[in-house]
């Protein structure tokens, strides 16, 4: 037998019904939380858990709608180069990359080839002993010599990062002259290790370099 709730002057109500009404005004009072969140859905009267790529789609498509992404919900690129020069200064007021990982999303999300990102020589060190020693640098004047940073270990994120750089010696003072992120390759003839280091090192998609400036005094070895 059905249970009904009477008021006075009031149509009789299944009590089921209240019950029904009470549970989805809770559900849709849900509070949310991230990234997973319980939520009533529009289309179905019980929780559904929310993932991190479920939010990433919603998102592109509200950006859709204001207009502000492209049609299959990526960022405009003046958006996407807006984030990057912001983490160029990050990197920038920090002195350091975090990780090679760091400058790889720069490269390959970077559209502006004058970008430029400054490092604190100060924390590098540099290895010229293997190289070819100095010699005279007609240019800037003082002498130049080519050096692997962080000792060329393929474990050292210096290395990783940085790679090989030119070091200039000018009346006694050392600096490490500015150098592009990019995976050039040299003459085979003469770089062959060099170009190996340089394919394996390579991200999977190809960016756009920029400028690395080395502010104080590295240590070299």
């Amino acid at each position: 037998m059905t249970k009904y709730s009477q008021h006075q002057g009031t149509t009789m109500t299944p009590i089921s019904s209240i019950y029904t009404r009470s549970a989805q005004m809770s559900r849709a009072t849900t509070p949310v939380h991230s990234p997973k969140t319980e939520y009533n859905s529009p289309f179905q009267n019980y929780q559904h858990w929310i993932t991190t790529q479920d939010i990433t789609f919603l998102v592109s498509q509200e950006l859709k709608k204001l207009g502000a992404a492209g049609a299959d919900g990526s960022p405009h690129p003046e958006q996407v180069q807006e984030r990057m020069n912001a983490l160029a200064k990050e990197i920038s007021d920090r002195g350091y990359f975090k990780s090679k990982g760091e400058a790889d999303w720069l490269y390959q999300n970077n559209t502006d080839p004058t970008l430029r990102v400054e490092v604190d020589a100060s924390k590098l060190t540099v290895d010229i002993s293997q190289g070819s020693g100095w010699y005279d640098d007609n240019h800037l004047g003082g002498q130049n010599a080519w050096g692997e940073v962080g000792g060329g270990s393929a474990f050292n994120t210096d290395f990783l990062v940085h790679g090989t750089v030119k070091v200039n010696q000018n009346d006694h003072a050392l600096k490490v002259l500015p150098e592009q992120y990019n995976f050039e390759m040299k003459p085979w003839s003469t770089h062959p290790l060099r170009n190996i280091k340089t394919l394996l090192a390579e991200p999977s998609r190809i960016g756009t370099p920029f400028w690395i400036d080395y502010r104080g005094i590295p240590n070299v070895q």
